[in-house]
């Protein structure tokens, strides 16, 4: 009644357990709506653009690696360059994806996870992986770095909504940041 189309609205949560209340909620509210509401997680819409998207990567296909396989592509990374895997390596690694930090970055300097880190994404870059933390931190890239993407989600999302916003970290965001229009929302 406001000239507010369901399509025009993207509503991101954490879990697929919160995704999918909402989801009942909204159908609740508006049977035919409700299949066509762009809720998701984080991830699974990064994934998404990411799909839409491949080529900017140079790819034709995106597949996400598990656990199993991150564990064994760091591991093959740390013995590349000498060093024994231990558990803090991934967490490490998982925290400078989340604070947008990848090899090259000048921030990352001679951190002591550097060399491995830059490895392990040289394993997934040949692998042609994603691991789950780059699903996000990739997407903020690209809508960092290509402003006609950027627009072009910013276009099609004009009203964005954020479940729990005080809990995202810094590259959720820096995600939510680059797909908000100030102008429109």
């Amino acid at each position: 009644s406001k000239g507010v189309y369901i399509h025009d609205i993207v509503a991101i949560t954490f879990t697929n357990k919160a995704a999918n209340e909402m989801k009942d909620r909204v159908s609740e509210f508006s049977p035919v709506d409700g299949d066509r509401a762009n809720i998701s997680t984080f991830h699974s819409f990064c994934y998404r653009m990411i799909r839409e998207e491949m080529d900017y990567w140079g790819l034709k296909s995106i597949r996400i690696c598990n656990d199993t396989q991150a564990r064994k592509l760091l591991k093959e990374a740390a013995e590349y360059v000498g060093r024994e895997i231990n558990r803090g390596m991934q967490s490490s690694i998982e925290k400078l994806k989340n604070r947008l930090i990848y090899p090259g970055h000048k921030s990352l300097g001679k951190d002591r996870i550097r060399p491995v880190y830059v490895k392990y994404q040289k394993l997934l870059a040949q692998c042609r992986l994603f691991d789950f933390n780059d699903l996000i931190s990739q997407a903020v890239i690209m809508l960092q770095e290509d402003l006609g993407r950027r627009e072009k989600y910013q276009k099609r999302y004009r009203y964005l909504i954020v479940d729990e916003f005080q809990d995202v970290n810094n590259a959720q965001f820096e995600f939510v940041k680059a797909l908000h229009n100030p102008k429109r929302n």
